[in-house]
């Protein structure tokens, strides 16, 4: 029986010890338009990596983006991304390709759900990430398409949003510790 507990023990632990939590984050989004671009940041995200099944699971607060004009944070928030009937954008999946035997930089892909303005789309995308001193650090980039969140841009407004918007995302991590 002592056997037993301590091998849930010793199990218990391990799994904690394989889960890392965001320590940081940046995330942006760029559309180029014929009439002008537009670019906002984010460093609300957090994410949970589970390096024990690979799970990763991160979120977004809508209306953390900021923008150089308040103008163009306000629409965005109002009567593009109506952040507040969709306060977050979200990704639950996997990461394939991630070793921690390998240290540096590795080439991995993210395969999972990402929730948009009420909308859920499979993805899977290409990224690294790096493995250095206990520290994890996840880069990716990836295109989303408007129409596929069901994010209108009113007809008079087409020459000033990309239909396709370029999103990058770093997050940070560190193990989790209770």
């Amino acid at each position: 029986m002592k056997y037993v507990l301590f091998s849930l023990l010793l199990i218990t632990q391990y799994s904690f010890s394989q889960k890392y939590l965001s320590s940081a984050s940046d995330v942006s989004f760029y559309s180029k338009a014929p009439v002008e671009d537009i670019e906002a940041k984010s460093t609300k995200g957090k994410s949970v990596l589970d390096l024990s099944t690979n799970e990763i699971v991160f979120s977004i607060p809508i209306s953390s983006f900021e923008f150089e004009k308040s103008l163009m944070q306000e629409h965005f928030n109002e009567k593009y991304m109506e952040s507040e009937k969709y306060p977050k954008a979200t990704f639950k999946g996997k990461i394939v390709g991630f070793d921690t035997e390998d240290k540096g930089k590795q080439k991995v892909e993210a395969r999972g759900k990402l929730i948009i303005h009420g909308v859920e789309r499979s993805i899977d995308t290409a990224g690294e990430m790096t493995y250095i001193d206990g520290k994890i650090t996840l880069n990716h980039s990836f295109k989303v398409a408007l129409k596929d969140y069901k994010i209108e841009i009113p007809q008079l407004l087409w020459q000033n949003i990309a239909e396709v918007i370029d999103i990058k995302l770093t997050f940070d991590y560190k193990p989790y510790e209770k």
